[in-house]
């Protein structure tokens, strides 16, 4: 589900930036308060998804009795019931049948999610005469708008507490987050249904099918207990599923499937390939010497490995003071130049105060011992496409928020893939 995350209505779409938050706060409370009452003194056991649905279809129906409500979000959706002669509870269907349309091509892994049907039959090439998959985000966006709408819904009612040890608490919580994402994400999407063939998608659809995968997808991106699992399984993160992430037999190797028909070896460079630390540690270390040595090494090699990436970040120090030069050379205004020899000992006496050798190698492909460009087209198909949204506890990871803030701050929807992306390898 996180592959098909359009970043647009945080931005553009103000039920989202001004989100009702007392009328979900209201829903939220209301279904708690009538669970609760309804299994008085009960214990019930973990519920089945067939409970849930039962339990979520029964109480957004009596939510939705008063026509008459005060609340934003039920309002919204009897006045397009209103506008499509229809009860407010089959805008609910209607917008979940909507949403199940646009989101089941990435449950079931459609190879083509994502593809402009215009570019399937012409192969096309990059600048460097490579062929890639064409996958278009203008193209995603717009065939799983709906999809994505309740995806926003799903991250917008997200509110990660500490879960009730009471089993009827426990219980009542989950279904009280499950009827207010419901429900908001009628909300979001229920203004579509004027462009949409809304009718044809509730014909194709069956409405307990539809609300079951729903909530699936929400468990999933909230990661319900997923405290259970003593390890994660690899790929998690990204929504990837056993059937396409494991271990060899011998758990000796990590396997995918992930943009491939057969099962392969991930190269070092794959996100599902992780190490103790940051992901920095799979390219800065020594690759000459093992990462947990039984004994002191005695291999006097060295080799490094920088990925592009990391030069990106510098990018925008170099961009910033080149041009601060050039202004100040174009002004006539004078600053201070030092010959090649003071540079040298500058860079020497800096590198002596962290208590390491600088090399004076300048790391580009120019230098490199040799450069690598990584096999990248499993990041164009699901789940790969987009960064993980949520990490195992159900926490906005800081990769995506960092994202969302890049998106929100320039209104638009950032680059995901870097196609030039390669690693440089160091030898001494």
């Amino acid at each position: 589900m996180e592959s098909i995350c359009c970043l647009e209505p945080f931005y553009k779409r103000e039920d989202v930036v001004f989100a009702p938050r007392n009328a979900l706060d209201s829903i939220r409370e209301r279904s708690l308060g009538l669970y609760l009452r309804k299994h008085k003194l009960e214990r019930p056991p973990p519920p089945s998804d067939e409970d849930v649905v039962a339990d979520c279809t029964k109480i957004i129906r009596f939510l939705l009795r008063d026509s008459n409500s005060e609340n934003t979000i039920f309002q919204r959706l009897h006045q397009v019931g209103i506008e499509h002669q229809i009860d407010a509870m089959s805008v609910v269907r209607a917008a979940l049948a909507m949403w199940y349309s646009g989101a089941i091509p990435v449950i079931t892994r459609d190879p083509l999610q994502g593809w402009n049907p215009a570019f399937r039959s012409d192969l096309q090439y990059d600048e460097n005469g490579e062929p890639f998959v064409p996958w278009s985000r203008e193209y995603s966006a717009t065939k799983h708008a709906s999809a994505n709408l309740g995806l926003v819904a799903i991250l917008m009612t997200t509110n990660r507490w500490l879960t009730p040890t009471q089993p009827l608490l426990n219980v009542g919580s989950l279904i009280s987050r499950s009827v207010t994402t419901l429900l908001y994400a009628a909300f979001l999407i229920a203004p579509q249904m004027v462009e949409e063939p809304w009718t044809e998608h509730v014909e194709h659809t069956q409405a307990e099918e539809t609300m079951r995968a729903f909530l699936r997808s929400a468990w999933a991106l909230w990661r319900e207990n997923f405290e259970l699992f003593d390890v994660s399984p690899p790929g998690i993160e990204f929504g990837a599923t056993l059937d396409e992430v494991k271990l060899t037999s011998d758990g000796m190797d990590l396997i995918t499937m992930l943009g491939d028909d057969n099962w392969y070896s991930p190269d070092i460079s794959h996100p599902i390939r992780k190490v103790p630390g940051s992901a920095w540690n799979k390219f800065l270390r020594n690759h000459k010497q093992p990462m947990f040595p039984e004994s002191p090494s005695q291999a006097s090699g060295f080799q490094v490995m920088i990925p592009s990436s990391l030069l990106t970040l510098a990018r925008p120090f170099e961009k910033y003071y080149f041009e601060l030069r050039t202004r100040m050379d174009h002004t006539g205004r004078q600053r201070l130049t030092h010959p090649r020899e003071t540079l040298v000992q500058l860079y020497n006496s800096l590198a002596e105060a962290t208590g390491r050798r600088y090399p004076m190698l300048e790391l580009s492909e120019d230098n490199a011992t040799f450069t690598e460009e990584p096999d990248q087209d499993y990041l164009y198909k699901v789940p790969m496409i987009k960064k993980p949204i949520a990490d195992l506890r159900g926490h906005l990871t800081p990769a995506f928020m960092n994202t969302l803030v890049r998106a929100w701050r320039f209104r638009q929807e950032p680059d995901e893939i870097e196609p030039d992306f390669h690693i440089m390898s160091f030898e001494h």
